[in-house]
């Protein structure tokens, strides 16, 4: 499986993250408005090493420190962010450890 796309499913928590982490050559997620999704979620996605798109347009309880756990992804080219209004200046600065983006 390359690509995923879980737009809307807003009953997928981190739990549900956690399996994708498995996922290892997924090179594209969705998980625009999942809104249950945390930091902690976003912390299971650093495992996926292959991937080059993120949108987590929308999970609202991710946050700058949710940001930093992506700096490992070093093949994204893609990173969506849009209404997740817990990510500050220093969140968006940390992305800039990800050469690719």
């Amino acid at each position: 499986l390359t690509f995923l796309n879980l737009r809307g499913c807003r009953r997928i928590s981190d739990v549900g993250v956690e399996s994708i982490c498995f996922l290892t050559s997924l090179k594209t997620l969705s998980l625009v408005w999942c809104s249950h999704v945390t930091d902690k979620g976003i912390g299971h996605l650093s495992m996926l090493l292959s991937l080059q798109r993120l949108d987590i347009s929308g999970c609202r309880q991710v946050s700058s420190d949710g940001l930093k756990l992506l700096c490992t992804l070093t093949g994204l080219v893609s990173l969506r962010l849009h209404d997740c209004l817990n990510i500050t200046d220093e969140g968006v600065c940390s992305l800039n450890a990800i050469e690719s983006l």
